[in-house]
């Protein structure tokens, strides 16, 4: 017979068979916790949570193929680059599940795991005492949790080195950024198994401490953007990237609609990317779980008005791209230590990463390190920051309840900022190991495959090439060209109009067609080339000759042309490239 009195708002008194005891509330709780049918409870519930955080860690592929896709220069076809973000996406899952999760968490040494290779033992499933193999659902959430991280490492690196990449190259370069590399640096940091993890639950840690990075900023940002470092030179700029005006504005985009739909994609992706890394919903995870949300929140918002408010102090215009890239850095930024500092914390991270962003954005620029995204300035430097920022910024109480196995304050370190018996200096220590090892083993595999592709040139895109011989042999070799043109007579005058700016809308100004088309497959081939400050006199017979470019471009009629020239109310010397009036409409 049991009997419960609630005595004091601390204690609990339970009445057993007559016989009476007073226990804490958290000890009550903890004895209930560890009773199997609450257990049994709490992993329905934890699985439930991690699934649902998985769902939007994989919802983030939606967010980077907008992004992606709204970036590429206007001439690009497309349906290379969705191609490619789908099928590595999907390929990474594969093999991911494959062999990429038993090396990142399955029992094996402390820099590469030995088992759960195929969904096969550990950690997937367990052995009882009585040799009984058992696969629990939240093990599965686990897996399908990690495979989602794996699969958005490696879409970081697709966005940097768009239009260039050929698409067989660019599969291979993935995966095996998500299911080698990845892996390993990720095991390092998170596995109670990792040479540099502060989950090792013996006294082992490195420094005492172990390293800090608890939603992957340096594990899945830095080790993601990482290899564009190396291919950003051996690719080359895109064409007319660093030429005339696109050495200080990046290239017009495709659809700006686009990038800052994929931006805010991410932005709710994120909280499944960070909230998720408990693990957990059960027990005291819940305050953890909203510290992350607010923090994440934080960061991301000022990171995108400070990268507003230095992009109007340094270029004088306001740019939404600066807005998207902001709310990228801050929500890299945080990653690390979205956790373990509090909401001011949180505010000077976001301030900072706008900085460090907006600083290399300009570098690469600088450099003519065509990143078409700006995944290197996020993603890898802002990386950077946030580990750094963890071992200055995080708090002890915060830590303790962001790593639950940690019992005791004399194994729990703190920012460097906060008086810990000098492990906040052991922890900047550990993250400082943690990042130059990431660097060196990265850095290393990724020439190992890069080098040779770039050599026996694979990795540059190639046109499509289709012989006689081919074609009369019904094969062809047929490789994505994403650096061509809707028309090639569009290329000729962009060729030809260094100063062009596409699709602009000028009044009162004397206009020639110049590419007229009858195909319907193209809507935005028909184009106006635009004629302004000419020192040609109004109405003179020789403004129809001087309206015409060097080489003489294609025009709907001799006769329109000449009649809009006879009209000209402006007069011209450089040529502006926008679309008639009837494709406007069909645009």
């Amino acid at each position: 017979r049991i009997q419960i009195l609630f005595e004091m708002i601390n204690n609990i008194t339970l009445v057993i068979n007559d016989t009476r005891t007073t226990l804490p509330w958290n000890t009550f709780l903890h004895i209930l916790e560890s009773t199997p049918r609450t257990r049994a409870l709490y992993e329905s519930e934890d699985s439930a949570y991690v699934l649902t955080c998985a769902s939007l860690v994989q919802l983030m592929q939606a967010g980077f193929l907008m992004i992606e896709t709204g970036s590429v220069s206007r001439r690009v076809k497309v349906n290379g680059i969705l191609l490619k973000i789908i099928s590595g996406a999907a390929l990474c899952s594969l093999l991911f599940y494959l062999f990429g999760y038993g090396i990142q968490s399955g029992k094996g040494n402390p820099v590469i795991g030995e088992s759960g290779f195929a969904g096969q033992g550990y950690p997937l499933c367990r052995q009882s005492d009585e040799k009984v193999e058992t696969c629990s659902s939240y093990q599965l959430s686990l897996m399908f949790y990690a495979l989602t991280f794996a699969a958005s490492t490696g879409t970081i690196l697709s966005g940097a080195i768009a239009e260039r990449t050929n698409f067989l190259s660019h599969c291979a370069i993935s995966t095996y950024l998500s299911c080698w590399i990845y892996p390993v640096v990720s095991r390092w940091v998170w596995s109670p198994f990792g040479w540099a993890s502060i989950y090792k639950t013996d006294s082992t840690r490195l420094f005492g401490t172990g390293a800090i990075d608890f939603a992957g900023a340096s594990a899945v940002h830095m080790t993601g953007s990482l290899p564009a470092l190396f291919l950003l030179p051996l690719l080359g700029p895109r064409k007319h990237r660093f030429s005339g005006d696109a050495s200080s504005v990046r290239l017009p985009g495709q659809n700006n609609y686009f990038t800052s739909l994929g931006t805010m994609i991410l932005w709710l992706s994120w909280y499944g990317f960070v909230c998720g890394r408990t693990l957990a919903i059960s027990g005291r995870q819940a305050v953890v779980i909203a510290r992350i949300a607010v923090n994440t929140t934080l960061s991301a918002a000022v990171s995108a008005l400070f990268t507003v408010i230095i992009g109007l102090y340094k270029e004088r215009r306001l740019d939404a791209s600066n807005a998207n890239n902001g709310i990228l850095a801050g929500l890299v930024s945080i990653a690390g230590c979205c956790a373990t500092v509090n909401q001011f914390s949180s505010i000077v991270v976001g301030v900072v990463s706008a900085v460090v962003y907006f600083s290399f954005s300009k570098a690469l620029i600088k450099l003519k390190l065509d990143d078409v995204v700006d995944a290197v300035p996020i993603h890898f430097f802002c990386g950077i920051w946030g580990t750094l920022a963890t071992a200055i910024f995080s708090q002890r109480q915060y830590i303790m309840e962001a790593f639950p196995h940690l019992k005791t304050e004399a194994e729990v370190p703190c920012g460097v900022i906060y008086s810990c018996d000098g492990l906040g200096t052991k922890l900047v220590a550990a993250n400082l190991v943690y990042m130059l090892a990431l660097l060196a083993w990265a850095s290393f595999f990724t020439c190992l495959l890069v080098l040779p592709l770039w050599y026996f040139r694979v990795l540059h895109v190639d046109k499509v090439t289709r012989t006689e011989k081919e074609e009369l042999a019904g094969t062809t070799t047929i490789k994505f060209d994403e650096d061509n043109v809707d028309d090639e007579e569009d290329e000729a005058i962009i060729n030809q109009f260094e100063d062009i700016q596409l699709y602009e809308i000028y009044e009162n100004t004397n206009t020639i067609d110049i590419s007229p088309s009858s195909s319907k497959d193209n809507i935005g081939v028909g184009m106006v080339l635009t004629k302004r400050s000419s020192t040609c006199s109004h109405g003179s017979s020789n403004t129809k000759s001087q309206a015409s470019p060097k080489n003489s471009l294609p025009s709907t009629s001799s006769a329109n042309s000449s009649q809009r020239s006879s009209n000209s109310k402006s007069n011209a010397s450089s040529y502006r490239i926008q679309p008639s009036k009837s494709k406007r409409d069909e645009l």
